[in-house]
């Protein structure tokens, strides 16, 4: 699901239950705002189908396993998961939730060539900014912040779906 064909609480609702009578036996969400995302989640959760995918950065790990999302794609992706690794997570996610919103790259039909350029680099997606907090991120990374997380996600039963393929581009 993105923005494209589920861009609001409403619409994730109505897609969500589309695809389950067409047989769908999960859901997989790529780019939605935080409202949206949880309602679809909410809405998978009542139906008994499984909510996977990625986590909009604005989002916590944490919040969202406990809430019933049972598997992340790209390990977030970008710094999505690792920002619970950082020591400066409170102040860096207070900056994420007061910044404008940057344009989505999933609000209509995209390009062929800017989806092969996409897989093979996704930084070519992102904003000027959040390299600066990816750079925050990376400085600010605990060992002992990430160990409590993975534990977390375990006992949660959250999985983890690295993209191998990013190790190449």
């Amino acid at each position: 699901l993105t923005r494209a064909n589920a861009g609001n609480p409403q619409r994730i609702v109505e897609e969500i239950n589309r695809q389950q009578a067409a047989g769908a036996d999960f859901i997989k969400v790529i780019e939605v705002d935080p409202a949206t995302f949880f309602a679809g989640l909410e809405e998978c959760n009542r139906l008994g189908l499984r909510y996977i995918g990625h986590l909009p950065p604005e989002i916590d790990i944490r919040e969202a396993a406990t809430r019933g999302m049972r598997s992340v794609k790209h390990l977030g992706p970008r710094d999505t998961q690792v920002l619970a690794c950082s020591t400066a997570e409170p102040e860096l996610r207070e900056a994420m939730r007061t910044r404008e919103a940057p344009p989505s790259h999933l609000s209509g039909p995209i390009p062929e060539h800017v989806i092969r350029r996409a897989i093979a680099n996704p930084v070519l997606l992102t904003q000027p900014g959040e390299f600066v907090r990816y750079r925050r991120v990376i400085d600010t990374y605990s060992d002992a912040k990430c160990r409590e997380l993975a534990a977390f996600l375990a006992d949660t039963g959250m999985w983890q779906v690295p993209t191998l393929i990013r190790i190449r581009t």
